[in-house]
């Protein structure tokens, strides 16, 4: 401990204090210190000798070798002898040292932020009790707003603006405000809304450049708290677009990409082949992609051509795992294929009980007796236990509605087509069934 104490590391400030003696309590080390015998008045800065008393002051320091330190200070009061100084008594200041008023070291607090901005409440209080520091959770988050409340306002001309979840996956977000010229978080607000983010910006002018997604209410409240500023896109959704349409623009050419046999490294599993990223928001009616649809249906050419040439190569006497290094699939992909006459096809995804597809039935009914407004439709399922929204019933009716449409523009009745059955049932999964039963 001795050597410890006597390295260049341990003060903060080695001419500001002096080192006395050094004990040990439940908590951990006790160090004494006494400040100088000399201090400046905070209010004229006359230098006073003339002491008045002491007093103890007990700062928490940084750890040594995972043990918690305590500098045990004697502090000064002094009198300050400047006769047209309104400070006749005051405290001796160690600005170098701790704060006015502080119970740690200036070191100890830059430490604890620190911990605080990078990883938050709970994680930071995990690391922080692992560094041998004494520093709650609720601590952490508190000295984080206190620093924010504190720093002097600084005119912001590049902001970021995205949301952030209370909870994952409930649907209830806030705003995030950042000055991406000093990569610092500004502010918190306690939701995402245009008049909120308006708010903001009305409160704060100056802004030049709003870095944002593709989110419509955030664009509608930077227009309206600043109207003059520029909003781009940022660097993360340009990248994501960018690679959605890179992704989908190659499955439209899936018969260019082919890689001789002999080139696979390792076997590929066709079926965790990846598939098109979904875009951030969906249409409110189902529109028929070109580009995708190119795209679908050379993946499954490719997968029949695929299919085809497994059962050829088989049939011609190769063995499993020569057929997996040409072919690139898997082990497991391979056996199934082979126990297969033909192509299986891709396998539709059940609808989870409450969707708009165990409603189709009744649809049709108010459908046929006029009822076509999807508001009023809406409700009506609504009190049937419907537990979508109001642009996949939406997305539902149009095709409904694109077939009357056609109907009248070619003379013919209004009644439209049905695509499905009415009467066809949902298909229940195993899982469901026996939950049912239980």
């Amino acid at each position: 401990m001795s050597n410890w104490i006597d390295g260049e590391e341990w003060l903060p400030d080695r001419a500001a204090l002096t080192l006395g003696n050094v004990e040990k309590d439940q908590q951990g080390w006790v160090v004494e210190a006494v400040a100088p015998d000399s201090a400046a008045c905070p209010e004229c800065g006359v230098l006073s000798t003339a002491r008045h008393s002491s007093y103890l002051r007990h700062l928490k320091d940084l750890p040594a070798q995972g043990v918690g330190v305590t500098l045990k200070l004697r502090v000064g009061r002094w009198r300050c002898r400047n006769r047209s100084c309104r400070q006749q008594i005051f405290c001796q200041r160690l600005g170098r040292v701790t704060q006015k008023q502080a119970i740690e070291t200036k070191r100890h607090e830059a430490i604890i932020r620190e911990v605080a901005y990078a990883m938050g409440g709970r994680p930071g209080e995990r690391l922080i009790r692992r560094l041998g520091l004494r520093c709650s959770r609720n601590t952490l988050l508190r000295r984080i707003k206190r620093w924010a409340r504190s720093r002097p306002g600084e005119r912001i001309l590049v902001l970021g603006v995205d949301e952030w979840a209370w909870r994952k996956g409930q649907g209830n977000y806030g705003t995030i405000l950042v000055d991406l010229e000093r990569g610092q978080v500004v502010d918190l607000l306690a939701e995402c809304s245009a008049d909120g983010f308006a708010g903001w910006l009305r409160q704060h002018p100056g802004v030049r450049i709003i870095s944002r997604d593709r989110q419509g209410l955030l664009a509608e409240g930077g227009r309206a708290g600043a109207p003059e500023a520029e909003q781009v896109a940022d660097r993360f959704h340009l990248i994501q677009n960018l690679q959605e349409v890179v992704h989908t623009e190659l499955l439209c050419h899936r018969a260019h990409l082919n890689i001789p046999a002999g080139e696979f490294g390792s076997p590929t599993a066709l079926d965790q082949a990846p598939e098109p990223a979904a875009t951030v928001s969906r249409p409110r009616r189902r529109i028929a992609n070109p580009r995708q649809e190119e795209a679908r249906r050379q993946r499954w050419q490719h997968k029949v051509e695929l299919f085809q040439l497994v059962k050829r190569m088989r049939a011609e006497g190769f063995k499993v795992i020569d057929i997996m290094r040409q072919a690139g699939i898997s082990r497991g992909l391979a056996d199934k294929w082979l126990r297969l006459e033909e192509c299986p096809p891709r396998a539709k995804r059940t609808s989870p009980p409450g969707m708009v597809e165990d409603f189709r039935e009744e649809l049709w009914r108010r459908w046929e007796q006029g009822q076509q407004e999807g508001k009023q439709l809406f409700v009506e399922i609504r009190q049937r236990g419907y537990v979508g929204s109001y642009a996949s019933l939406m997305r539902f009716l149009a095709p409904w509605r694109a077939a009357q449409q056609t109907a009248r523009q070619a003379g013919q009745t209004s009644r439209p087509v049905k695509p499905v059955h009415p009467g066809a049932v949902r298909h229940i999964s195993p899982s469901e069934s026996s939950g049912a039963a239980e």
